[in-house]
């Protein structure tokens, strides 16, 4: 029964980075660890029982995200984001499909005659609001991500706006292309570092961690020293409506309710499938741009553009 278990769940955590759920064994489901019960990284109710239960419907799309609600429910959506199921779907920089996305968005919206946050923008005439409001969403989803790991407001809204619209990331590129991007994101890198020094300078180091540290290493590039200053492994700074709060596991006090709940998820049966249809399932969505109009954006925004449009789109806190 052992041997059958281990193995369920290797197969059951696979593809999950270690940076999102920690390395398990068999003895953290049978004697109910803070490791197994507990993760900070995701929300409650999508916690590691919920994915030992659900992984077959989780598997039905090859591990994507779909938009149609009566072929993956909102909680097997929000979990392949969260649990970075897809690489192409989820709120870390550490991907080139992430860092090409924020790029993207960051120099789109440099391109802003009315920002939805004008009251005088007219959002029911205008789809260009809808998009700038996908792409503005999507950034202060990975800044929560990087700046304040244990609360998900942001990402879940996001989620919820992906789920329900017709816009999305960018995710197919060409051989070509992507030779193209990585050079620019080489590129950028440098811009940015300059520009970054730049602000440092002229604002002093207390401002420039108040108002432009947090997007450094989130939605734009930067060396490590120009991002928010750490103590103690925690943020010294954090975005404007959210509270510290420690990525630790909580103490917990084991019920035996809560082990059996592991365990008996774990022992759902996880089929092997040959997906068919479901691995070429397709849905009709628009990006903000296409993809042609988007590298041309990066290619001709500097980060002088982009910083003041940043700062003006999530303000820090008086």
């Amino acid at each position: 029964m052992r041997t059958y278990l281990e193995a369920a769940l290797k197969r059951k955590v696979q593809h999950i980075p270690e940076h999102i759920l920690p390395s398990l064994t068999i003895d953290d489901i049978l004697r109910g660890t803070p490791q197994a019960l507990e993760n900070s990284n995701v929300p409650g109710d999508i916690q590691l029982s919920f994915v030992l239960r659900n992984r077959q419907s989780i598997d039905r799309f090859a591990g994507r995200p779909i938009k149609n609600e009566k072929q993956q429910d909102l909680a097997t959506t929000r979990t392949i984001f969260f649990y970075h199921l897809d690489k192409a779907f989820q709120f870390q920089r550490h991907h080139d499909t992430t860092r090409w996305n924020l790029a993207f968005f960051a120099a789109l919206l440099c391109d802003d005659p009315a920002t939805p946050t004008s009251a005088a923008y007219d959002d029911s005439t205008d789809i260009g609001f809808h998009a700038q409001s996908f792409m503005i969403a999507y950034l202060a989803a990975v800044m929560e991500r990087h700046n304040a790991p244990t609360i998900f407001e942001k990402r879940e809204e996001f989620v919820r706006l992906w789920k329900k619209s017709d816009w999305d990331l960018f995710t197919q590129f060409a051989s070509g292309q992507k030779k193209l991007l990585k050079r620019e994101m080489g590129r950028l890198f440098e811009e940015w570092e300059v520009e970054l020094d730049n602000a440092i300078q002229d604002m002093g180091r207390a401002e420039y961690d108040r108002r432009i540290a947090p997007f450094v290493g989130s939605v734009v590039p930067g060396r490590k020293d120009q991002g928010l200053m750490r103590e103690q492994g925690h943020l010294c700074g954090l975005m404007d409506g959210m509270g510290s709060q420690s990525s630790e596991p909580a103490d917990l006090e084991v019920s035996e309710e809560r082990k059996q709940e592991l365990i008996d998820a774990l022992c759902v049966p996880l089929e092997q499938e040959r997906y068919g249809d479901y691995e070429d399932y397709d849905e009709d969505m628009t990006t903000p741009t296409d993809l042609t109009d988007a590298i041309t954006w990066i290619q001709s925004t500097r980060p002088a553009e982009i910083l003041p449009v940043l700062m003006r789109l999530f303000p820090a806190p008086e």
